[in-house]
């Protein structure tokens, strides 16, 4: 089952403070054993996505109330909280590989299709500018881009173009990236 990597333990030790429940209490209303929410609560576990909104219910508050606020949200996150659904359901649900979703979320790859950007929004239940704002946050935080043969489907046609090959545009795209690094 899918975690939730937007859990945020904080607000579930306020929730529970706010609704007046012990750990215990809340645990029994969970059904789990204090030690697992002793976990939750410290972080050291995340809850699966079932699990954390049968938290939300035994504390009586909304989901998203322990999750990263909206404008927090990269593409992962955003997945997570509007639609419930792991990487595997969501980009068989937009009819997209889980690799190239992944490379998505991940922030890896900067371009965001316009069709990838309406499929994802109508399958999440969110605007179209939300994905593209929750993707521009995965962008901005990655560690790195993928290299641009991943991500454009035209470096042949740009090769043979060029009157290259695309192996000699893939060795001047890393020359050209190590430049950049090394500022």
């Amino acid at each position: 089952m899918h975690r939730s990597s937007s859990f945020r333990p904080d607000r579930l030790v306020a929730e529970r403070t706010k609704a007046g429940l012990s750990r215990q209490d809340l645990a029994h209303k969970a059904g789990i054993r204090p030690a697992v929410l002793d976990d939750y609560e410290a972080g050291a576990r995340t809850p699966n996505a079932k699990m954390l909104a049968g938290l939300a219910e035994a504390v009586g508050c909304q989901l998203q109330d322990l999750l990263n606020p909206v404008e927090e949200r990269d593409l992962r996150t955003l997945r997570e909280q509007a639609s419930g659904l792991g990487p595997g359901a969501a980009a068989a649900a937009v009819q997209m590989s889980r690799g190239s979703l992944a490379m998505l979320e991940a922030g890896r790859t900067t371009e965001l299709k316009d069709s990838v950007a309406a499929a994802l929004a109508a399958v999440y239940g969110t605007s179209e500018e939300e994905v593209r704002e929750a993707h521009q946050r995965s962008v901005a935080t990655a560690r790195s881009t993928a290299p641009l043969w991943l991500t454009d489907r035209t470096m042949q046609r740009l090769a043979n173009h060029l009157g290259r090959t695309p192996d000699e545009l893939r060795e001047l795209i890393e020359t050209i990236q190590d430049e950049e690094r090394r500022g």
